[in-house]
């Protein structure tokens, strides 16, 4: 998808996310963050999991939901994956881990849910969301996202 933000025109197809406390809360994922990953497939976004699976349900969520996903056990693993990504990616997760994905995003979001956040990504992302849903939203909605990132 092509933004006209006021930092510059970017077009980003990929969203990077974590899992536990990110995409799920204490491992279940709500109906609503479902279907955005629905919609957000079918405007044609690339989705990965990039998680530690520290609850051992990577597999299950990845397959139910028909995305891709990789095992990052560290901040370094987290790292050297992105590194790799040849396109710009939207990140969004809400772990101290999550840090070297957030610097390497083209747009980073935190998200605030049950499981907490840690205090030092605040400095590490572009924005601050209660859910992932709502991160999902500002990806989808343009005017949402440059409202947001203006100058």
């Amino acid at each position: 998808m092509n933004y006209h933000l006021p930092q510059g025109e970017i077009d980003i197809n990929t969203i990077v996310f974590d899992l536990n406390g990110t995409l799920s809360e204490y491992g279940a994922i709500n109906s609503e963050t479902k279907q955005w990953i629905k919609q957000l497939k079918k405007l044609g976004f690339k989705l990965i999991m990039l998680t530690s699976d520290q609850r051992g349900n990577a597999y299950e969520i990845a397959n139910s939901l028909q995305i891709d996903y990789h095992v990052a056990k560290t901040s370094m693993d987290k790292q050297k994956f992105v590194e790799q990504l040849q396109e710009p990616f939207f990140a969004i997760g809400n772990a101290r881990n999550d840090i070297p994905m957030f610097r390497k995003a083209a747009i980073s979001f935190a998200t605030l849910q049950s499981e907490g956040i840690h205090p030092e990504i605040i400095n590490s992302v572009d924005v601050v969301v209660p859910s992932i849903a709502n991160a999902f939203h500002l990806i989808a909605d343009e005017n949402g996202l440059i409202s947001t990132m203006k100058i």
